[in-house]
């Protein structure tokens, strides 16, 4: 049987994303990842990990040992109601092991929220020994939760400076009067209502255009705006798009916290983000960008407006905002979280 990592420590990940396998190459130790594939194909993830990804079906239900696997002393699950995960957890809790829940969702105080905390309180809670957050928003959930705050950790997710490199970037004032978006097309992400602000910003500003990256079921009305439409693309090709636009949007009805900002965010990029994205707290100012309220084309297009006007001064400076609150977040940062809870929960040596 193959012993879960020299770490000691498994991880499951629902859907697997390309940034997640990053994250996990920088921690110095092997152990064994159990994930879903994800919906999107991502090209090169088992190159970026060799040999240490353990793929699984949603409805798998067996535990360590049909995997060829150990059970780990320390696990890290991507939720509290997964049912694939639900099997590891109890033979890692059995063997007197510790649980570590992960979730990307942030407090936002709704009736739907409370209700959650309450059942979290008297269902899950008990299950596990910490919670791994994002940011800000994260661990106010975690505090509802009931976690205390020395059983909080944030730095779940990290966008990879070496891809999203700001040095192989123009400098912002340089760069063509481009906007992008990145993300499923489905109603839900405000594609609708990006499509009628841009009509309404772009007879304005016929000098500015919208680059449009992703997929989904109202792709027709994206061919049919006044957009470039890309489609789906790899890593490398979002990476290299962020470097071309000065400014990101993204005006989600509902965004747990947005990985795309971040990866924005390092590019340089100013950020026009509505009122119900997540990751706000953690990587918009007042310095590097604009919130507008959540299915509102009309200010979504005052946002717009507001990022046409700035003049090349302010430019440099969105972008070193944008910069410095984008870095925050690395595989690094993950590296160290991870670091830190087996230092807490198993000890500080990591065995050859």
């Amino acid at each position: 049987m193959i012993c879960s990592g020299r770490s000691g420590i498994a991880i499951v990940w629902s859907e697997l994303p390309a940034y997640a396998a990053r994250q996990i190459a920088a921690y110095p130790a092997d152990f064994p990842i159990i994930a879903t594939r994800p919906r999107v194909p991502i090209e090169g993830m088992d190159a970026i990990l060799p040999g240490r990804i353990h793929w699984i079906h949603e409805n798998f239900r067996g535990g360590f040992s049909a995997l060829g696997l150990s059970v780990p002393k320390l696990l890290i699950v991507p939720s509290w109601n997964s049912r694939y995960s639900a099997r590891f957890e109890i033979e890692v809790r059995s063997a007197g092991g510790y649980v570590v829940v992960a979730f990307d969702n942030v407090w936002k105080g709704s009736l739907r929220q409370w209700l959650g905390v309450l059942r979290f309180r008297t269902t899950w809670r008990r299950r596990f020994v910490a919670a791994w957050v994002v940011g800000l928003g994260g661990s106010s959930l975690a505090s509802a939760f009931g976690f205390l705050q020395s059983d909080i950790h944030q730095g779940l997710y990290g966008t990879d400076p070496i891809l999203f490199n700001p040095t192989a970037c123009s400098p912002l004032p340089d760069r063509m009067k481009r906007i992008v978006f990145i993300g499923r097309l489905v109603p839900e992400k405000g594609v609708l209502e990006l499509i009628s602000a841009w009509r309404n910003f772009q007879s304005r500003h016929p000098d500015w255009s919208l680059h449009i990256f992703g997929s989904g079921p109202l792709a027709d009305e994206v061919r049919a705006a006044p957009v470039e439409f890309h489609g789906f693309q790899q890593p490398e090709r979002i990476a290299a798009a962020m470097a071309e636009a000065r400014f990101l949007v993204l005006p989600s009805h509902d965004e747990h916290w947005g990985l795309v900002v971040c990866e924005a965010a390092q590019a340089g990029c100013g950020l026009l983000l509505s009122d119900a994205v997540g990751s706000a707290p953690d990587l918009l100012g007042p310095s590097n960008g604009k919130s507008f309220a959540a299915r509102d084309p009309v200010d979504l297009a005052r946002a717009l407006d507001w990022a046409a006007a700035r003049t090349p001064e302010e430019l440099v400076r969105i972008e070193e905002a944008s910069r410095k609150a984008g870095l925050r977040f690395t595989p690094q940062r993950w590296a160290d979280t991870l670091h830190a809870l087996r230092t807490r929960f198993l000890g500080s040596r990591i065995s050859s």
